[in-house]
């Protein structure tokens, strides 16, 4: 992201694997990182090499690594790393897979899936069950839980 991408408080970008164009709420952070970025006549020179040329994507990756360990973040810390941990997050969240994906640009709705696993099982179970309890617990139910029976609600908590 750069100076280039912000437009009236949001980020301007294209997905690169899929294509898909995004808007994006610029967060804080985001924002004082870009910021923070060198004054350039070339918006877009953090997307360039020494030589003036852009990065090819396994180029960029190399980089990417390189300055990941110079920065002390160890080895394995990649740029789609960071896509997968924004994933992650939104899912833990709870953020739905629409949402999601209106942020990751992904389109393939397997691959949402596969990049959320990460996401903390036992507090989604927690939330949605939660959720559940709530949906059978007000006025209006007839005493039936989620379970089908009449007793207390699957959580064991007491209305």
């Amino acid at each position: 992201m750069c100076r280039a991408h912000v437009r009236q408080g949001e980020l301007h970008v294209k997905q690169s694997k899929t294509g898909t164009s995004l808007v994006l709420p610029l967060m804080p952070e985001t924002g004082a990182a870009i910021a923070a970025m060198p004054d350039s006549a070339n918006p877009f020179d953090p997307y360039l090499m020494r030589d003036g040329c852009q990065f090819e994507p396994l180029e960029f990756t190399c980089w990417f690594i390189r300055a990941a360990r110079k920065a002390g973040l160890g080895p394995g810390k990649t740029a789609h790393g960071l896509r997968k941990a924004a994933c992650r997050r939104l899912a833990e969240a709870g953020c739905s897979a629409n949402e999601i994906a209106s942020v990751s640009g992904h389109r393939d709705w397997r691959e949402i899936r596969r990049y959320t696993d990460a996401a903390g099982q036992r507090g989604m179970a927690r939330t949605g069950m939660g959720r559940v309890a709530e949906a059978f617990s007000g006025p209006e139910n007839t005493g039936e839980t989620f379970f089908g029976n009449r007793g207390g609600n699957p959580l064991g908590k007491r209305s």
